[in-house]
């Protein structure tokens, strides 16, 4: 699915809700059949969204670029080295978040990406 926008991960709503869990089983099943190919993930929205998703609509997140579930709860293939976090974001051509408001928010978005989705990187 295109940004799985209104699903969560990680928060414990049970295996039907969750999109990390989801993420895992289509990924497997896949490489059971094709384990050449790479298993590309994007994450979710704000609603329901992740565990640690702030309050604020001023650091609102784009559909498909909330990874913050991979914290608590990353995706587990039989090859990990298949898995391809793919975080799916925009700029402001497209929709205007609320940090994209603030003058300096250019200088800012190392700030907001690590918070989104570029810390998986590093853990």
């Amino acid at each position: 699915q295109n940004e799985p926008h209104a699903s969560s991960w990680g928060l414990g709503r049970g295996e039907d809700n969750d999109w990390g869990l989801a993420a895992e089983r289509l990924g497997n099943a896949l490489l059971r059949v094709c384990p050449r190919w790479l298993i590309f993930v994007e994450g979710v929205g704000m609603t329901p969204g992740a565990p640690k998703d702030p309050a604020s609509s001023e650091d609102s997140i784009f559909w498909g670029e909330n990874l913050r579930g991979v914290r608590s709860q990353p995706v587990m293939l039989m090859d990990q080295t298949k898995l391809v976090y793919s975080p799916h974001a925009y700029g402001p051509s497209v929709y205007t978040q609320g940090y994209m408001s603030r003058h300096n928010f250019i200088d800012t978005m190392e700030a907001v990406w690590e918070s989104h989705f570029a810390y998986v990187q590093q853990e």
